[in-house]
């Protein structure tokens, strides 16, 4: 055979006959025009096949047929045996050690359940079960469902009253497919149950603002117009469309907006424009819209960062710390995102391979390179520092072998203190604490340090030393969150909404069928060899990815209360397979698709308080409002005002001469407001609200250890003020009150540790265990200062030790003042004088300098804490012998200023800024 043309002729010469000469079908079947020839277009460069060619092709396709199923089959065969023998070995691992996976345990109790009948499970657990109730049922598996089956069965084999099924789920929610979740498993359910009640559809959101629903309806009532040549695609959307109902909010009184924005086009030369892909911009935009929004957003609106990927969270913690923007991820951090972090695991690297010429370059090149005897490597030198490090890797490996991995780790880190910044400081500190407790989980690792960092890589996560409102997570988990505002980057993927390529395909009847098939796949040029039956089971794996893909998103724009701000990357088309592609073709199929803002709908202020409507009655509205709600207004005494007696003074005078002062008698400073001079009712009932709250207080030591009861809270309260009618809403608020995030924090042992306590390691302390606190509630004190007696009850006192020795304490006391944020900082005023004293108190009878007191008020009704810091107020204060360790300190979340006076803003508090240093160093 010749071919007709050159082009025909490279290709026939090139790929086809070499192919076909080594009997390479594979590659013979991946060639264009045999591709062509299988579509049903038997061209190739434009030209016709000769009929010659299609001659050639129809008679090898059954041979080329039959080579890649032996191939396929083969290693189908190849993947089962592999997987078994594995198997094999992880089951004897898992005895031997006495272990069990969570999968093991549902594998297990699916076998057990199945051979058993409802009342012999009964009598197993010598119980019946009336009452079923599952959530989130969507994300529930098979074999998990057949685990609850004789269950579900029992309790709705007959309609008494006495017994109950309830089952919640949202098909649009289905995002688990990946570990066995079937959103069709509803379907099963419903066909496997009697008596079911007809299901109820639950359309209103009680979460979002009318604008975020609106985003909501406009994408997903206009898939039809998202414009995708790919039919797999449209019809995974269309049945995902399926699930979906037009949504409405209950939430009319909540402001809201939605952005779409595209991000900045590449820019510069040729080569710079080819370094900086479409990608960065968008991971750029979205830094610049997180930082605008943290510094615009008051501080108590939260914001969340949803992303698809973690490697995508954790490059935008990195950009967002470079750029100050305080954030932390969901679930903690890893402690690698820290340049002295990873100089301690590249030594434990050469120590593990001393020819890491990596690992060797890094270390040669830092403040542990005279350590570890490296110079600075070049080209000339690199030989000397390979020998240098075969020396150091042995030194290495005795210490490990001899001291264990705590103390080599924390002798790495000393070597990098003076280095450090803060932050870096603490990422050292909690990888120290990994390797001491390391050592003790995995034995192994004293022969290979390159496990212990891979273990540190892929599975620590540290909590961040900031409760920081920028929270950054996938969308996997930020499933059943809220925030105010949410920014979503969607920046450009390969897979694209068909998903990556999978390991293996599954044929079933049904999405809830038992599993009928299962191959390794087969790619797209040799797929269509194969019979419909592959075909079929890819296609559906590919509807499936889309499905969910769909669920994702969906999660994604509902996560938000007021604000949506979605970036999508520069050069987006609207028929790209992309999330990006469809917000675009629904909300803005007509816009020019430029960078900047595409589509906005709602207000860009939502967050700013709106002046209250003036009910006029139909009369002409007022010229001007009083902006100021807490303006001084006249006021009169009604009957229940009752003037106190006694002299008007700040100072309660002693029959022994010495003046006597109580801290709370300084609130407000030398000025006293005319209406504390009366007793009213409204004030009495007041005080009795705050006293009986106090009490609530006074009973909890750390709520993670053990949180009051009702009952015991009730006792208590009924003891203070045994007439009271209102204990039980008393007792309501309280436990509102703690579940607000700060007051929980403060309260609960872990938390308060890892967030309000710092260590400044020197040479002699790098461990955050060295601390232990204790509380002391209502702490009575009575000290001799310069101007007389000073006595008082401090809320709550925690102690801070280290060894035996007393470091630090941390004054808290607590207000129950329910006042707007804007009047905070009057009230902090108000109350400083009194918080000066306890502090001036606690100095004296603890035996500490000033400086290591914190002081702190808590508005529990608001959730607020505030640090206050007595930088021009200082307090004269006698000599107290030191006995405290310097480098323990209490932290603080928030710091008070002349220039800055409160700022709730929840700074980074890894990385304190000179002036909050200051605050904490100096008194």
């Amino acid at each position: 055979f010749v071919p007709p043309n050159k082009s025909l002729t490279d290709h026939w010469n090139k790929a086809i006959k070499p192919a076909a000469a080594a009997q390479d079908w594979i590659a013979f079947a991946s060639t264009t025009s045999f591709q062509n020839f299988l579509d049903g277009n038997p061209k190739f460069s434009r030209a016709n096949l000769p009929d010659e060619v299609i001659e050639i092709y129809e008679t090898l396709r059954p041979h080329c047929t039959s080579k890649v199923e032996q191939q396929l089959i083969a290693q189908n065969h190849s993947t089962r045996d592999l997987l078994m023998a594995f198997g094999k070995v992880l089951e004897e691992l898992k005895d031997i050690s006495g272990t069990l996976r969570f999968d093991d345990i549902t594998q297990r109790l699916e076998s057990f359940v199945g051979k058993w009948d409802a009342g012999q499970l009964a009598f197993r657990l010598d119980q019946q079960i009336q009452h079923l109730l599952l959530d989130e049922f969507q994300d529930t598996a098979i074999s998990q469902w057949n685990v609850i089956r004789p269950f579900a069965r029992s309790v709705t084999a007959t309609p008494e009253s006495d017994r109950s099924f309830f089952c919640v789920g949202d098909l649009k929610q289905a995002i688990y497919g990946w570990r066995g979740g079937v959103a069709e498993i509803f379907d099963l359910v419903d066909g496997e149950l009697s008596h079911l009640d007809q299901a109820e559809t639950l359309t209103k959101s009680f979460r979002s603002a009318q604008p975020v629903i609106d985003l909501v309806n406009t994408v997903f009532l206009n898939l039809g117009d998202y414009d995708c040549d790919d039919p797999l695609v449209k019809q995974g959307m269309t049945e995902w469309a399926g699930w979906f109902s037009e949504h409405s909010t209950a939430r009319d009184d909540l402001a809201g907006y939605v952005a779409i924005e595209m991000a900045t086009e590449k820019s510069g030369s040729k080569e710079e424009a080819n370094e900086v892909s479409a990608n960065d911009q968008v991971l750029r935009k979205t830094v610049e819209r997180i930082e605008s929004l943290s510094n615009k957003l008051p501080p108590d609106k939260s914001i969340g960062v949803i992303v698809r990927t973690n490697s995508e969270v954790g490059q935008l913690i990195f950009e967002l710390q470079a750029a100050g923007v305080p954030a932390s991820e969901e679930g903690g951090n890893p402690v690698t995102d820290s340049a002295a972090v990873e100089l301690v695991l590249s030594a434990l690297v050469l120590a593990d391979h001393p020819g890491d010429s990596l690992a060797r370059f890094h270390l040669s090149h830092s403040p542990l390179a005279s350590l570890l005897g490296l110079e600075p490597e070049t080209d000339e030198n690199g030989i000397a520092n390979g020998y240098a490090a075969v020396t150091a890797a042995t030194e290495l490996r005795e210490s490990w072998v001899i001291d264990g991995y705590g103390p080599t780790v924390e002798h790495l880190a000393r070597m990098l203190m003076k280095e450090c910044t803060p932050r870096e400081l603490v990422r050292l500190q909690q990888l120290v604490r990994v390797a001491y407790n390391a050592s003790l989980e995995n034995s192994d690792w004293q022969l290979r340090p390159k496990q212990f960092v891979d273990y540190v890589r892929e599975e620590v996560r540290v909590a961040d030393q900031s409760a920081a409102r920028v929270r950054v997570m996938t969308i996997h988990k930020a499933k059943g969150l809220e925030f105010d505002a949410v920014v979503l980057p969607f920046p450009a993927s390969k897979t694209g909404w068909a998903g990556g390529t999978p390991d293996a395909v599954i044929g079933r009847d049904g999405p809830t069928a038992p599993i009928k098939i299962a191959s390794r796949y087969a790619g797209g040029e040799i797929r269509k060899l194969l019979t419909p039956e592959f075909q079929t089971m890819v296609e559906d794996d590919r509807r499936r990815n889309v499905r969910e893909s769909m669920c994702v998103l969906y999660v994604a724009l509902t996560r938000a209360a007021h604000a949506i701000h979605a970036i999508v990357p520069h050069g987006t088309k609207r028929d790209h397979k992309s999330t990006a592609a469809l917000l675009i073709s629904t909300l803005c199929p007509d816009v020019e698709l430029v960078e900047g803002i595409l589509y906005e709908h709602g207000d860009a202020y939502w967050f700013q308080p709106k002046a209250a409507a003036l009910k006029t009655s139909g009369k002409k509205k007022p010229a001007t409002v009083d902006a100021d709600p807490f303006r001084l207004k006249p006021f009169y005494l009604d009957d229940s005002a009752k003037p106190k007696t006694g002299s008007i003074s700040l100072e309660a005078r002693s029959g022994r001469s010495v003046p006597r002062t109580s801290p709370s008698s300084l609130e407000g400073g030398r000025k006293i407001r005319l209406q504390n001079l009366f007793h009213s009712t409204e004030s009495e009932q007041a005080m009795q609200r705050g006293e009986m709250i106090h009490a609530c207080f006074e009973m909890v030591s750390w709520l993670d250890q053990a949180t009051p009861t009702r009952e015991q809270l009730k006792i208590r309260l009924n003891r203070l003020s045994p007439s009271s009618d209102d204990i039980p809403a008393i007792i309501d608020d309280f436990f509102k009150m703690i579940d607000q995030p700060q007051i929980r924090q403060l309260l609960s042992r872990d938390k308060y540790q890892e967030m309000f306590l710092m260590q400044v390691p020197s040479a002699n302390s790098i461990l955050i265990e060295a601390n232990r606190v204790e509380v002391l509630n209502e702490r009575p004190f009575a000290v001799t200062l310069n101007t007389g007696m000073l006595q008082g009850v401090i809320d709550r006192l925690v102690l801070v030790y280290e060894g035996d020795t007393l470091v630090a304490a941390d004054v808290i006391d607590f207000k129950t003042d329910d006042v707007p944020s804007a009047a905070i900082q009057k009230r902090i005023e108000y109350y400083r004088p009194q918080l000066t004293a306890y502090r001036a108190a606690a100095s004296k009878f603890l035996r500490l300098p000033l400086d290591k007191i914190s002081t702190r008020m808590l508005f529990v009704q608001l959730g607020q804490l505030v640090n206050v810091d007595f930088i021009d107020n200082k307090i004269p204060a006698n000599s107290h012998p030191s006995a405290t360790r310097a480098e323990t300190i209490l932290r603080p979340k928030h710091s008070l200023s002349k220039k800055n006076d409160l700022d709730m803003s929840q700074p980074d508090s890894a990385s304190p800024s000179a002036k909050q240093q200051t605050l904490w160093s100096e008194e």
